[in-house]
């Protein structure tokens, strides 16, 4: 009889973990995750600072970066946006290093590079996020992390990283007027 109730309980709480698994995962939600809502495409344009630039130690290679720190910025980031100009990236600054971000390619219209930095060091890259096919469910998306804890994550255009041999271990210097 005692065993019975065991086994019964047990089913119970596997249904409830598997009924929260479910909904967490349908839903897009984990604890430390970095949300892109599905947007519009019209009426986005990029909002860049010019004098915001990202330069890397390994070359003479700068990109002007938007900053975005705010949690309705980083939820936006780059999605519904048609393109990103080749010389331009979005700097996602979440204002501390402890953490494993994720982000997903909700609403994206063009393939990234995503270079996860701790302390102005990139510590991961993620070459080639692709854009989502018309039609895929968000259930589908691959989730990107790193695979250490950063505190930015630096978007670009794919193929970005390669062109201009960046690596784990380059450091970053964000030049700014303010």
């Amino acid at each position: 009889m005692n065993s019975t109730k065991s086994i019964i309980a047990l089913c119970s709480i596997l249904a409830v973990v598997l009924v929260l698994v479910l909904i967490r995962r349908t839903s897009g939600y984990t604890s430390d995750k970095i949300i892109r809502p599905q947007t519009e495409t019209s009426n986005i344009t990029p909002i860049l600072h010019p004098a915001d630039k990202v330069h890397f130690s390994n070359s003479d290679t700068e990109l002007y970066v938007e900053i975005v720190s705010t949690k309705e910025a980083i939820t936006q980031g780059l999605s519904g946006r048609e393109s990103l100009p080749a010389d331009q990236g979005m700097l996602f600054d979440l204002g501390y290093d402890n953490t494993y971000p994720t982000f997903w390619m909700v609403g994206m219209n063009f393939d990234l590079d995503m270079l996860w930095i701790k302390d102005d060091t990139i510590v991961d890259i993620t070459k080639n996020a692709l854009a989502p096919a018309p039609g895929t469910l968000e259930s589908q998306l691959p989730i990107y992390r790193p695979s250490v804890t950063a505190g930015q994550i630096l978007e670009v255009n794919a193929g970005f990283v390669d062109e201009h041999q960046l690596k784990v271990g380059d450091t970053i210097e964000i030049i700014s007027k303010n």
